[in-house]
Formats: C-alpha cells, sequence, structure tokens
C-alpha cells in the first residue's frame, strides 16, 4: 500500500510522513487477493496494462483515480 491518503479528490501524503500498516485476518487477505484478481482482469480486458500504481477500489473503469 502506498503511504497516502485522500483529501478533497487528490492524493497526499500522511501529515507524518509515517506508512500506517494494518492487521488483517486471513480470510481478508484471500478475499483481497480474489479482489485484486478480477481487477486485473477488467483493467487488462480493457486493453490496459495493470500496474502497482492503479487503485484497486477506484470507481473508474480503468482503475486510474477518479478525477
Amino acid at each position: 500500500m502506498r503511504n497516502e491518503d485522500w483529501v478533497r479528490g487528490r492524493e497526499k501524503d500522511t501529515k507524518t510522513n509515517q506508512i500506517r500498516r494494518v492487521a488483517l485476518d486471513t480470510e481478508t487477505l484471500v478475499l483481497l487477493k480474489e479482489h485484486r484478481e478480477r481487477v486485473k482482469a477488467r483493467v487488462e480486458a480493457l486493453g490496459r496494462p495493470f500496474t502497482d500504481d492503479l487503485f484497486v477500489f477506484s470507481g473508474s473503469p480503468s482503475k486510474s483515480a477518479v478525477r
């Protein structure tokens, strides 16, 4: 995950520039990995490459930042 927050529709660093880690259980990790694979398939079906800078929970069909 990136060290950024959404504020007023734009990305920005966290106030203290520190990485925040969240502990997730195994079931949640499995669900997130499955979701990521579905998103990857959708993005590639649009003829776009799936890269690490895309937003897995974006409302945009290409999973880019919604501007």
